[in-house]
């Protein structure tokens, strides 16, 4: 006796959906996203990163717009960033003090564990302004403790001191604090000297922005970056 078998071959493998690439969005180029540098300040940078596929790097890259000589900067942000699906890219750079007063061009480039890459082009001047405000001496160190912070320095502000801020920043825990009071708004000068309770955040890689805003709306801000454990 003969027995016929039929065999059904399909399509056992599952559909694979793929995963979207990276996106860049909210970003902010300068204080308040005023697109403006200026030669021995910081200049800030943030942006919102969402990345399904995980991010594996940020690279940060400037040139002159126009080439020719100028301030050139690359870098490539990996051990914070690296692993998450969404953050707040959130960075400061030193501009330097020779930088050249004119138009450049801000690349952002995103890549993630699988190779998915999204870019961001914008552009911004470096100009120059002796009424800037600035904070000179500034320190803003970790208690040995690890339960406050301890910002220090001598704030000048031509245009007189209306707001100091301080965000203290993580993945898992980001806080703000206002330290401008009374006793420091409306002058020019000022010997700042405060400590921010930070017992609530978790062991972590923390960034310590601080923010200067004069009287006439001109902003500078400044970072640093400490370990808790």
């Amino acid at each position: 006796m003969f027995t016929s078998l039929l065999v059904s071959c399909g399509d056992d493998d599952e559909d694979v959906v793929p995963v979207a690439k990276p996106t860049i969005t909210e970003l902010e180029v300068g204080a308040a996203n005023n697109k403006t540098a200026h030669p021995g300040m910081d200049f800030h940078l943030e942006a919102t990163i969402e990345a399904p596929g995980k991010i594996r790097d940020i690279k940060v890259q400037i040139t002159p717009t126009n080439s020719g000589s100028g301030w050139t900067f690359v870098k490539t942000y990996t051990g914070y960033y690296a692993g998450l699906k969404n953050t707040s890219f959130h960075e400061h750079l030193t501009v330097p003090a020779d930088a050249a007063v004119k138009g450049y061009d801000l690349l952002i480039i995103v890549t993630d564990e699988l190779g998915n890459r999204t870019e961001s082009l914008s552009t911004f001047n470096v100009v120059k302004d002796a009424t800037l405000p600035t904070v000179t001496s500034l320190k803003m160190e970790p208690s040995t403790a690890g339960t406050q912070v301890n910002v220090t320095g001598t704030v000048n502000a031509p245009n007189k001191i209306a707001t100091i801020t301080v965000q203290v920043q993580s993945s898992a825990w980001t806080r703000d604090f206002t330290l401008s009071d009374a006793e420091s708004v409306g002058k020019t000068t000022y010997a700042l000297s405060k400590s921010i309770d930070i017992s609530a955040a978790p062991a972590g890689h923390y960034h310590v922005n601080l923010k200067l805003t004069d009287q006439a709306g001109k902003a500078i801000t400044y970072q640093v970056h400490f370990d808790k454990k």
